[in-house]
């Protein structure tokens, strides 16, 4: 009976070391939340740079819409920086992300890059806005980067500068021609041609008058010697009003001459100072539609199109009224009507 009890008890402790141990078919426990962060990567390395950077450094989304390289391989501030290097060595021509070379929207524009790119490509983008209307045009002084719309165009070609008041043309782009109409700009033979012709017609009078001189003291010799001669006899009178008649007639001749030239040379004054009569018209229009700041020691032109009465000028600062030019304060309005 004890014999059979110790065989039953060695045959269940056999079992017991034959049967697996389904621990280990299982692997190890799971980690727990808290220690999977903690083994979690906290830096990251930048594809452009090369430094190990923490992971707020980099952005958590595409950089553009179209990009198809995952997120967040350039660091931010590289993003920035070649997207200043794009502004600076392209200009305004656009903007394209570093990796992928996939262009920019103005959205993207305004979320990446740094405020002062973002103000000078808006400055760019307004400046390139501005220079697509047709009746735009850049100040052609070389010391002043203004521009503004000449809304009388070539018709007005006198482009007088709100910022500077150099004088621009219209027509041509560049300072203006004193002396000159455009048409004779463009024409410079028909300014060579005026200004033979009024050599030609100043030596034309020079000498007919010294012919009418000479006429008077031939016909004054005349009456003289008629006088001297034929004094005696009744002919002499007629003699002398023929000579007299013809003298008359030929100096009504050379008056009527000069007269009808003069009127020419008038009548050619008057259509050249129209023309620039018009042409200055352009230049009273930019003061029609502009003041200049009463702030102390600016004198700067302000243009206004439209808007309330309310101005602050540009470059100085000094809040003003269009109407009355006097200082903005509170309550100006119920001041000036």
């Amino acid at each position: 009976m004890g014999i059979e009890v110790g065989r039953e008890l060695r045959n269940f402790v056999i079992q017991q070391r034959r049967r697996p141990d389904l621990s280990r078919l299982r692997g190890p426990p799971p980690p727990s939340t808290a220690s999977a962060s903690a083994l979690a990567p906290r830096n990251k390395e930048c594809l452009t740079c090369l430094e190990e950077l923490p992971l707020s450094s980099f952005p958590k989304k595409p950089i553009t819409r179209a990009c198809e390289h995952p997120a967040g391989q350039i660091c931010k501030p590289c993003l920035k920086r070649s997207l200043q290097a794009q502004l600076d060595g392209l200009g305004n021509q656009g903007f394209t992300c570093p990796l992928c070379k996939k262009p920019l929207s103005e959205h993207d524009v305004q979320t990446w890059a740094n405020p002062e790119i973002v103000r000078r490509h808006n400055s760019l983008q307004t400046r390139k806005t501005l220079a697509n209307d047709p009746k735009f045009i850049w100040c052609s002084n070389p010391k002043c980067k203004g521009g503004q719309i000449h809304e009388s165009g070539a018709g007005s070609p006198i482009m007088t500068c709100m910022y500077c008041h150099a004088r621009t043309c219209f027509t041509h782009q560049r300072p203006w021609h004193e002396g000159m109409t455009c048409y004779e700009f463009d024409h410079p033979e028909v300014v060579s041609a005026r200004e033979e012709r009024e050599q030609e017609e100043k030596a034309t009078i020079k000498r007919k008058r010294q012919e009418a001189m000479e006429a008077d003291e031939a016909f004054a010799r005349e009456l003289e010697a008629a006088e001297a001669s034929n004094l005696r006899h009744k002919k002499n009178a007629a003699a002398k009003r023929e000579i007299e008649r013809r003298a008359q007639q030929q100096r009504e001749e050379q008056r009527r001459k000069e007269e009808q030239e003069k009127w020419q040379r008038e009548a050619r004054q008057r259509e050249r100072m129209k023309r620039l009569t018009e042409e200055r018209l352009g230049e009273a229009e930019v003061r029609g539609t502009s003041k200049v700041c009463p702030g102390r020691g600016c004198a700067y032109r302000v243009y206004r199109d439209g808007g309330c009465r309310h101005i602050t000028c540009t470059r100085c600062g000094q809040e003003w009224c269009w109407e009355c030019l006097q200082v903005w304060e509170r309550g100006h309005l119920d001041v000036c009507r």
